[in-house]
């Protein structure tokens, strides 16, 4: 039990450390919030994160979609567009501002504390 206790721990802090933690992106206007949620689960698919690898860890499909819509309702209105856009394209590799960094940490800090992660 704490074997598993403590794999889901990793788990997680994964989820926070997978995604970017700076994305700077050419402008194009505000990608929707689906659109931002489906280039976080490609990112974290890319790194390992799927949904096998999660469930596998004692985190269901439903706490991890309420992961990625509480990271992205904390990040929408609250950081750059040029942020969102690289998000939403998946990619990984691209900086964040300085700006923004902090509040994506505290986003994904936030959802894995209040949904009991």
């Amino acid at each position: 039990m704490r074997t598993h206790s403590m794999k889901r721990s990793l788990v997680v802090a994964g989820l926070a450390l997978a995604l970017p933690f700076g994305l700077t992106a050419c402008g194009g206007g505000k990608p929707s919030k689906e659109d931002v949620k489906e280039g976080m689960v490609s990112m974290l698919n890319e790194s390992g994160f799927d949904a096998e690898s999660m469930e596998a860890a004692g985190i269901s499909q439903d706490a991890l979609d309420d992961y990625y819509n509480c990271v992205v309702e904390d990040l929408y209105d609250n950081v750059s567009d040029d942020t969102l856009k690289a998000l939403a394209d998946g990619d990984a590799s691209a900086p964040m501002s300085a700006e923004d960094s902090p509040k994506f940490n505290e986003a994904a800090q936030a959802c894995i504390s209040n949904l009991g992660f």
